[in-house]
């Protein structure tokens, strides 16, 4: 069993991991922790907390801008410590299993504590104290290395020890989210309603124009030229005719003869 750690059990989990993990027991940030408990023993321990403020390989992984990485960093939660204890040590395939189950319930935990999700996870390993096979064995994504500086007090420090660079997206489009153009719902918290076009007439009462034109529109009034009923028909009939892209459906658009919406 994989739980969150009960807050009377701090003091065990952080006392574990003076013990047992080199770099100690101290998390930042946006902090979850957990235990794995097997057969009424602790048998491993994992912290979470917020991600690093500079990535180059993480930063090409998403592919966001530095506005939107300012803006959403919080969406990404750092594995900051992972530590086997002697109870554990020798069952077999144990590190990924544990990894795996805290991954599964990880976004939920942080909604319900910081009132957000997280949609990826990054940790770092050391290439001289081990391989990182625990996490390739859990389906983290190896993204390079870094180029070996550490920050501390708000400025960085060059330590001469890259580490390499692991990424577990959380959601299967977790960049393409991260990286949006426009507030996607998983990154404000709100899942609104979401209309079936599949079950709607694209035209006359009860159509899909009218069902459109019920929408807020989130746009600023200084610039439209649109409505945003056409402007969303537009991307709708793109999509069903197999767009999957910005870029795909500006083309699909573009290649629209001339019409007058009605109404």
């Amino acid at each position: 069993m994989v739980r969150p750690v009960f807050a009377d059990e701090v003091g065990r989990f952080n006392t574990a991991l003076r013990e047992y993990h080199w770099l100690g027991h101290r998390l930042t940030g946006q902090v979850l922790r957990y235990v794995a408990v097997l057969e009424g023993e602790w048998v491993a321990v994992v912290g979470f907390g917020s991600a690093v403020l500079s990535c180059r390989a993480q930063d090409e992984f998403v592919g966001w801008s530095r506005e939107q990485q300012y803006a959403r960093l919080k969406h990404v939660a750092n594995n900051q410590r992972f530590c086997v204890l002697p109870a554990g040590q020798l069952r077999h395939n144990l590190a990924s299993a544990v990894l795996s189950r805290v991954l599964a319930r990880l976004s939920g935990d942080y909604l319900a504590a910081y009132g957000h999700r997280v949609l990826a996870v990054e940790t770092f390993t050391d290439p001289a104290r081990h391989t990182g096979a625990c996490y390739a064995a859990a389906n983290f994504q190896p993204l390079g290395s870094t180029v070996g500086y550490s920050r501390s007090a708000g400025a960085y420090h060059h330590h001469g020890h890259p580490k390499r660079v692991w990424i577990y997206p959380l959601h299967r489009r977790a960049g393409s989210v991260l990286s949006a153009t426009f507030p996607h719902p998983l990154l404000t918290g709100r899942d609104g309603a979401v209309a079936d076009v599949n079950t709607l007439e694209l035209g006359g009462a009860g159509g899909l124009l009218e069902a459109l034109r019920k929408l807020r529109d989130p746009r600023s009034k200084r610039g439209i030229r649109h409505q945003i009923a056409s402007t969303l028909t537009m991307v709708a009939a793109a999509t069903l005719s197999g767009a999957r892209s910005f870029r795909s459906v500006a083309d699909y658009v573009a290649d629209l003869p001339p019409m007058r919406w009605p109404g």
